[in-house]
């Protein structure tokens, strides 16, 4: 009988680094979602690096948990060299060709690049009915009868337990077509108001920082892709409620005083971690 061979997330953390070390965090997310998806087979990879970086463990931890850089896909992932025209596009010729033979059903899903744009990996996919664990959700109603999970996401007599404020953090694996409950990991379903609970993207925390130049923005989402504010954030001492990996920085910081709407994000690469 095969055995089932699984990484262990140092060993993915090895791939991980070879293959995308000088690329941003999400594609360190893209390699990781691939390892898993082709069944952990290394061959498909450059040989591992004897060592890993933080960020690239922090990438093999979050796919193993069930975080993917493209929810919904069962994924494939090349490196611009071998299957990229001049132009860092990807070449169809050399993509449906032998050795890649890419299967018909996956369509390009896009790619991530370097920062001098000399490196990139593409990424194809297939729909699969795989699910995605990066949104989770926290109780926040203090009322002592606590919020009631539910078998079905609708309010009947469907009651099959009860969670507190506070109590934990939550994996959601998806949102009723109506968005008013969420479904969690162990398979029940609990509301999505926002009166009652809060619902989190990134990898929540609880931190202070410390803004050290006096022109960073403070932007609506977690990336230079996202609107920034009119006024940047003064220099100052802030409390930090959430992560999150985005174009444009090597992390993106929630400020504690936008959570409510999650629209008040600054770069980590100009902040210092303090404590208070």
């Amino acid at each position: 009988m095969e055995v089932e061979f699984v990484m262990t997330v140092e060993e993915m953390a090895r791939i991980i680094e070879a293959e995308s070390s000088v690329l941003p965090q999400q594609a360190k997310l893209g390699v990781a979602q691939c390892i898993i998806d082709n069944n952990f087979n290394a061959k498909a990879f450059t040989t591992p690096s004897p060592t890993y970086s933080k960020e690239s463990f922090e990438a093999a931890k979050q796919a193993l948990s069930g975080k993917r850089r493209f929810p919904g896909y069962k994924l494939l992932q090349f490196r611009s060299a071998k299957y990229s025209d001049a132009n860092g596009n990807p070449d169809w010729a050399k993509v449906y060709a032998p050795p890649s033979n890419m299967p018909r059903d996956y369509i390009y899903l896009g790619k991530d690049e370097s920062a001098d744009g000399k490196y990139c990996h593409h990424y194809w996919g297939t729909k699969a009915d795989i699910p995605n664990y990066s949104l989770k959700l926290r109780c926040e109603y203090r009322g002592k009868d606590g919020l009631n999970l539910r078998s079905t996401p609708e309010f009947t007599n469907n009651i099959v337990g009860v969670v507190y404020y506070g109590d934990a953090y939550y994996n959601v694996t998806e949102l009723s077509p109506d968005r008013k409950f969420a479904h969690l990991k162990s398979g029940v379903w609990i509301t999505a108001d926002p009166k009652y609970v809060r619902l989190y993207e990134g990898d929540i925390v609880d931190y202070y920082v410390k803004v050290m130049i006096y022109d960073l923005n403070i932007r609506k989402g977690s990336g230079t892709d996202y609107a920034n504010y009119s006024e940047p954030i003064a220099p100052g001492v802030y409390n930090i409620v959430e992560e999150k990996y985005g174009l444009g920085a090597s992390k993106w910081l929630l400020l504690k005083s936008y959570m409510d709407r999650r629209d008040g994000w600054i770069s980590a690469d100009f902040c210092e971690r303090v404590t208070v």
